[in-house]
């Protein structure tokens, strides 16, 4: 509601709807930019804004969408950004002080998620290559080598080792 009076009332002085000496217009005009003030101060407080700064609130965005799309095989950095509206050179400057690539962010989560459903009893009869590819690997050989390096054993030996489950 003050929005739209301080808008409109700005819009009449601008089409010379109010003549009258320097002084009075002064203060018209700082009762406008108090009416705008208080109108901001009225606004609900958002999730963004609580954010330290546009980088933090951007990441966010790129984790979201990941988080959203991971188990798409075709799911990219350059999809990523052209979801988003950034260029991947942005997407990979808003990751450098980051402990992990935006590539590697998503190999990590996709990882991750693989591990718990390799434990899950529900899917004890799902074969580690069909786990894997419904979490977006398109390749068996690969996914197992990365699985390995992330948590030190293959996908079979982790699904063994920690419940029984072949």
């Amino acid at each position: 509601m003050g929005w739209a009076f301080a808008s409109g009332h700005r819009r009449h002085l601008q089409r010379g709807g109010f003549k009258s000496e320097p002084a009075p217009s002064a203060a018209v005009a700082q009762s406008v930019v108090n009416m705008v003030a208080a109108g901001l101060q009225s606004l609900p407080a958002c999730k963004q804004c609580e954010l330290s700064s546009m980088g933090d609130y951007q990441i966010s965005r790129v984790r979201q969408c990941i988080e959203d799309r991971l188990r798409e095989p075709g799911l990219s950095i350059e999809s990523i950004a052209a979801q988003l509206n950034m260029s991947p050179g942005h997407l990979h400057r808003l990751f450098r002080d980051q402990l992990q690539s935006p590539a590697q962010y998503l190999w990590t989560r996709r990882l991750d998620a693989c591990s718990r459903e390799l434990l899950d009893a529900r899917r004890a009869k799902a074969t580690v290559s069909e786990i894997a590819f419904g979490w977006g690997f398109n390749d068996a050989a690969h996914f197992s080598r990365s699985f390995k390096a992330r948590f030190g054993c293959s996908p079979r030996e982790w699904r063994r080792q920690s419940g029984g489950i072949d």
